[in-house]
């Protein structure tokens, strides 16, 4: 339960730096950086003269802003990678497209409730799939990992209770009360992106260039993330972190999770889900 309190100093902060904004409020490894790459590669392409991809490097100053920091900076001071608000000036794209600011979050969702945000888009993505690809992000692909005791499983059911289960029940009721709410599954956008962000685009009520839009998800392709590691010999997220190694990209492949668990550790997290009224019914297994 949100304290009064907290929810006051929630209001005032959205008020001031959530106004008018697009909110990608997404459940970590569900496909937040390749949403956000389309989107500016897009708005890129409608509103400057440049005719080029926007690159990750780019994405990271184009749209700065973490709601989790922006929103709550007493609570994520100590972390390397908080960064202070960072207000678009009154010629970006994102205030060409009729917005204040294009912000991305994991956490905190609970306060959504109370934005002021024009819009918010959850984005999503079958359970077990996230807790695969969160495995290689938090543990498999940190160096040290090989010295680390804890199992496959154990790491997936802890992912899932920290991270999915709570947020994503809060997200699907909440979408169902506001018609500020979108939700897009990872699934959805992963195989058919150019129908999906179309549909986003006109929620949004951004001006719409189909051509445009082919060229900007093009842009935005896996292989075009990996050229851009390969180009810069560095991850094109957290290329800063001095833990993280190898590629942040992987396949995005659907059903992943069937090569990482047997049939017993599935039922278990399935079991789990349905436990927090979560059925995979909901989603797209593969």
């Amino acid at each position: 339960m949100i304290q009064d309190s907290a929810i006051e100093q929630y209001v005032q902060r959205s008020k001031q730096f959530e106004d008018q904004t697009i909110i990608l409020d997404s459940i970590r490894k569900s496909g937040t950086n390749y949403l956000r790459i389309i989107v500016a590669n897009y708005l890129s392409l409608i509103y400057s003269s440049n005719e080029g991809r926007v690159s990750y490097s780019e994405l990271k100053d184009m749209f700065p802003n973490q709601r989790d920091f922006v929103m709550f900076p007493e609570k994520y001071s100590d972390f390397k990678v908080h960064r202070e608000y960072v207000p678009a000036c009154k010629d970006h794209v994102i205030r060409q497209s009729g917005y204040s600011d294009f912000i991305f979050g994991h956490d905190d969702y609970e306060y959504l409730k109370y934005s002021s945000a024009s819009k918010i888009v959850h984005l999503y993505r079958n359970p077990l799939d996230m807790a695969v690809s969160y495995y290689y992000f938090a543990f498999k692909n940190r160096i040290g990992s090989e010295n680390k005791k804890e199992s496959k499983i154990d790491l997936a059911v802890n992912h899932l209770m920290k991270f999915y289960i709570e947020h994503y029940r809060f997200a699907r009721d909440f979408s169902r009360k506001s018609d500020k709410v979108i939700r897009i599954a990872y699934e959805s956008l992963f195989t058919n992106p150019f129908d999906v962000v179309l549909m986003l685009f006109q929620w949004l009520n951004f001006k719409i260039d189909t051509n445009k839009l082919r060229v900007a998800i093009e842009n935005s392709s896996i292989n075009k993330a990996r050229q851009e590691e390969k180009d810069t010999g560095r991850a094109v997220v957290m290329p800063e972190s001095s833990t993280f190694t190898g590629s942040f990209v992987r396949s995005g492949a659907i059903g992943q999770w069937r090569e990482h668990f047997n049939t017993v550790e599935a039922q278990m997290l399935i079991r789990l889900l349905e436990k927090h009224d979560i059925s995979v019914d909901e989603f797209v297994m593969g």
